[in-house]
């Protein structure tokens, strides 16, 4: 039985699931926050956000870090596999 998150992963994340293991889950989380860190300082760095295209793109960092944060919590083991992806055959 599919999760909530199954059909916006399967949307957004368009390359094949790797196979579901459990630190998966752990390795999106702690990679996610770091992201999601990386997005708030990209955020408020003054002269990056100033241009139209830096305030996306900061904007868009943050989004893809807090959506893998939800992703690792709430997801079931087949969204943390399709959104981890196939990383290094691993």
């Amino acid at each position: 039985m599919p999760c909530r998150l199954c059909g916006t992963v399967n949307t957004i994340c368009f390359w094949q699931a790797g196979p579901v293991k459990p630190w998966k889950r752990w390795v999106l989380l702690a990679g996610s926050v770091l992201v999601l860190l990386l997005g708030l300082s990209l955020a408020w760095d003054v002269p990056q956000t100033q241009s139209i295209v830096g305030a996306f793109f900061a904007l868009f960092i943050l989004a893809i870090g807090a959506f893998g944060i939800v992703v690792s919590l709430f997801g079931c083991d087949d969204c943390v596999a399709k959104f981890f992806g196939d990383f290094l055959g691993l």
